[in-house]
């Protein structure tokens, strides 16, 4: 008779759990990291516009991205969460 509202209050807390985890973690990279990050991520830029703005090869932007990613999979797994 009655259909669910949609994400429970658990599913709610995890998602802000995440997200703060993720803040944190993006915190603890340079400048130029982060900015790479939230480009390419966020705003969905390519990484030819993301090498563009931060004046670096596109090469270089990708290994950026890379070792990024890798770090922030390495923090998240240890503060708990399953990938």
């Amino acid at each position: 008779d009655c259909v669910s509202g949609g994400n429970t209050t658990e599913e709610v807390v995890n998602v802000q759990l995440l997200a703060d985890a993720i803040g944190i973690y993006r915190r603890t990279q340079s400048a130029e990291a982060r900015t790479a990050f939230l480009g390419r991520y966020y705003f969905l830029d390519s990484v030819r516009e993301v090498a563009a703005y931060l004046g670096i090869s596109e090469s270089k932007c990708k290994t950026l991205l890379f070792r990024t990613r890798k770090g922030l999979r390495e923090y998240l797994e240890k503060e708990g969460f399953c990938l």
